[in-house]
């Protein structure tokens, strides 16, 4: 880890920012130069608590299925064409 030491400046503007939130650090033209997540920081939860529960019966029906495949172009294809 890099330890950089800030004026008081920042500091409060690090501070006053959206409590618990990332702040980004941009150069004049704009570009992001990093990152600062504050000590308060709470992620939300991780990606598998949004998966949904499927029970073994729902599992081993998906698995025995041996109807008729399409590719993934043929998927995307007919959501394009209902879009329509």
């Amino acid at each position: 880890m890099v330890r950089i030491t800030i004026d008081d400046d920042l500091k409060q503007k690090l501070l006053s920012s959206t409590a618990g939130e990332v702040v980004e650090l941009v150069d004049g033209s704009g570009r992001i130069v990093g990152r600062v997540l504050p000590d308060s920081f709470q992620p939300g939860p991780p990606l598998s608590a949004a998966t949904p529960d499927y029970s073994d019966d729902e599992l081993d029906q998906l698995a025995a299925y041996d109807g008729p495949a399409i590719s993934t172009e043929e998927l995307l294809e007919r959501v394009r064409a209902s879009r329509k």
